[in-house]
């Protein structure tokens, strides 16, 4: 059943294959007692149900190699790990090296703010993939669909779709805080620009919520966007239809802080 939910998925996230680990225990002590049943009560063809065992054991290790050896390259997208990467065994040791050194990752320097400066019953909305601010914070979405992980393959009348179901949602209950996460989530190919809440200049930061500023920004990104069609087919139009939201943060929300490549912004007061 476990391998059938992997096989009908739309990703190939290697985190899908995770629940396949528990079904593999259970299946493989089953095994592993079955044989050891069966093997005490046999009298005749000893030898080979020893064999067997050996080989099932050779197989077993063969199939755990990658774990114990560790992989340099993602299975899913062929992107290199820069080292080899064990999962989340080596995932653990890091989490307890972070915890000995007391690092804090900047999405979690984004959460305790936030959590400082607001109330329990404030909302926030968080663009992207770190679902993780609103665990840390302990506040609630503002948006039924608290996190935007496939904006850069929606085609651009989905996106103009989900930007305006978005802001419709926020004016039911306005969020205090809005995260541009600039978090780029999938697809993994880094030539693809970018889909940023707010855009920022290299070494300069966000741009100025000016309209001005921002309608010149827009109008020379649209152009470069479209003199890279035949690289980048729908981003100009994607680029585009992301204006509505970019023009909801402006009129209602002031930039606050920076962590990291993480933007806050907050509600001014009205």
């Amino acid at each position: 059943l476990d391998m059938a939910l992997v096989w009908v998925s739309p990703r190939p996230y290697e985190q899908y294959y995770l629940p396949l680990n528990a079904s593999a225990a259970m299946l493989g002590s089953y095994t592993i007692g079955l044989y050891s049943h069966i093997r005490q009560k046999a009298i005749y063809h000893r030898p080979a149900w020893n064999i067997a065992g050996l080989a099932g054991l050779i197989v077993m290790a063969i199939m755990a190699f990658t774990l114990i050896a560790g992989v340099k390259r993602s299975p899913a997208t062929g992107r290199p790990y820069g080292a080899r990467n064990r999962g989340y065994v080596q995932r653990w040791e890091e989490i307890r090296q972070k915890k000995l050194g007391g690092f804090v990752y900047p999405w979690e320097q984004v959460a305790d703010y936030i959590r400082m400066h607001s109330s329990p019953e404030d909302r926030i909305y968080v663009w992207g993939w770190i679902p993780g601010i609103y665990l840390r914070s302990q506040r609630f979405s503002a948006s039924p669909v608290a996190c935007t992980s496939e904006m850069h393959v929606y085609p651009p009348k989905v996106l103009a779709k989900v930007v305006g179901d978005l802001i419709e949602s926020f004016s039911m209950r306005p969020p205090r805080f809005i995260v541009d996460t600039h978090n780029r989530h999938f697809p993994y190919d880094p030539p693809r620009p970018p889909l940023e809440l707010w855009p920022t200049i290299q070494q300069k930061g966000p741009i100025p919520p000016d309209p001005n500023i921002v309608s010149q920004y827009e109008q020379a990104y649209y152009r470069l966007l479209k003199e890279r069609a035949d690289q980048w087919p729908d981003e100009a139009e994607r680029f585009l239809a992301m204006k509505p939201l970019r023009d909801y943060v402006m009129a209602n929300y002031r930039y606050v802080a920076g962590f990291g490549d993480h933007l806050i912004f907050e509600r001014k007061v009205q």
